[in-house]
């Protein structure tokens, strides 16, 4: 915590300037930046007062104490930073700091630190660059933060590790809006995603966290919003809606991928959710539970909501596949001889076909039980008919009262939450399918 006097002057300095001071606890020193025209006069003799984030980044070189603070007032700023570890550059409370980067080839803000050691950190600030926005080299958090049009947004080095929290990165078309290399540690959440070509790209021996993320996708593209290459995914209660066409919304090559909670619409094209590649070994493997994939409109008999190839292996639970139009060609589609797929607790109607094999002898096994398919679909012994959803049409995709799916479903243990996060099961069993209804 700041010493007395230092916490002080900090206030002094901010009510001064006219806002809020950022939160000090748990900082050992600190220092205050607002454009020169608005601190008072009487503070320009005091060392902890800046007209320059870099300057006041400089004057925080991490020591023994403990990190540092270095708080933003609002106002543009002009200049390019390189944050140590140990050292957080935040917005000031009610602040509307922007920076800009005086470099349109180098990044806007570099975070360093070491992967295993105290990280840098750049909070609350809007950042503009043609550019590379942040670039993370070490171990860096970046939260609340707004990139829109840069080149890329934040780049993460090689073995890196970095943590985005809440913000928002639009309108970035030339590079990935986050992307890390070989071996690179990605925490995302809350962040929201609009207009990119490319949301996240994670390249091999990496790993991709993604929690409370939303992805829309505004426009047609040969790449798929999230890439993972090689590398491990773990994404939860995740939102995607596209009005464009992509080759899949998560391109997913990686062992022991899990996606929980996840919502996909396709609103002008039957987009697969996920498109599980098996470029490299061991096999590719995902588990998909209280998903949903719905397809707003069809006319594409190749179309799939799952694409499963090579020797991948996905295990579908709790999850429905559901179409306007025609939807999906088919809810899934096996592309390779190896290929294995595991159905239970889900639900897939309104598209024109349950599975599509492609003349693979893929491997599929299917809870005829607990199974639910539309009427006239080759699944054997599975329940069928109309599954009486509240109303599609309008994106409302719970099950209604008298629906053949309440109460269905078997229960898995660990899965106790639905896609809402309500807690399974409300009735005398779990409901079949992403939603759980009393």
């Amino acid at each position: 915590m700041l010493r007395g006097v230092q916490a002080a002057a900090l206030l002094v300095l901010a009510a001064g300037c006219g806002r809020d001071p950022c939160d000090t606890e748990g900082f050992a020193r600190a220092a205050w930046v607002a454009p020169a025209d608005r601190i008072p006069w009487a503070t320009h003799t005091d060392t902890r007062a800046f007209t320059s984030i870099a300057a006041a980044v400089d004057s925080m070189a991490p020591t023994e104490d403990g990190p540092a603070l270095v708080c933003v007032a609002s106002g543009t700023y002009r200049e390019r930073l390189v944050v140590p570890g140990g050292v957080a550059v935040r917005e000031a409370e009610g602040a509307e700091a922007v920076l800009v980067a005086p470099d349109p080839l180098g990044p806007a803000v570099v975070l360093e630190g070491s992967r295993t050691g105290a990280a840098a950190e750049v909070r609350g600030i809007r950042i503009v660059a043609e550019g590379v926005a942040v670039r993370v080299e070490g171990h860096g958090v970046v939260a609340g933060i707004d990139v829109e049009g840069a080149g890329k947004g934040v780049d993460v080095a090689a073995d890196a590790r970095a943590t985005l929290s809440g913000g928002s990165l639009r309108g970035i078309r030339l590079a990935p809006a986050v992307e890390g290399a070989a071996g690179a540690a990605l925490e995302i959440g809350g962040t929201d995603f609009a207009g990119n070509v490319v949301d996240v790209r994670l390249a091999s021996g990496g790993d991709l966290g993604l929690d409370g993320t939303t992805h829309a996708v505004l426009d047609d593209a040969d790449e798929a919003p999230i890439q993972v290459a090689d590398a491990r995914l773990d994404g939860r209660r995740l939102a995607f809606r596209a009005e464009g066409s992509r080759p899949a919304f998560v391109d997913l090559v990686g062992t022991d991928a899990v996606l929980e909670g996840a919502e996909f619409l396709a609103q002008t094209a039957p987009i697969p959710a996920v498109r599980l590649r098996d470029d490299a070994a061991p096999a590719s493997t995902l588990t998909a539970t209280n998903v949903l994939a719905f397809a707003r409109v069809g006319g594409d008999p190749r179309s799939a909501a799952f694409v499963v190839g090579g020797a991948a292996t996905l295990r579908l639970r709790f999850s429905a596949v559901l179409g306007l139009g025609g939807g999906y060609g088919s809810a899934i589609a096996a592309t390779g001889d190896q290929a294995a797929i595991l159905v239970v607790d889900s639900v897939f109607w309104g598209n024109e076909s349950f599975l599509d094999t492609g003349g693979f002898d893929a491997s599929v096994d299917v809870d005829p039980d607990h199974t639910f398919v539309e009427a006239g679909w080759e699944v054997a012994q599975a329940l069928r008919g109309d599954p009486l959803l509240e109303d599609p049409a309008r994106e409302d995709f719970r099950p209604r009262t008298g629906s053949p799916l309440i109460d269905a479903a078997l229960a898995i243990e660990g899965v106790d939450t639905d896609i809402l996060g309500e807690p399974r099961p409300l009735g005398d069993g779990p409901d079949i399918g992403p939603y759980e209804v009393r």
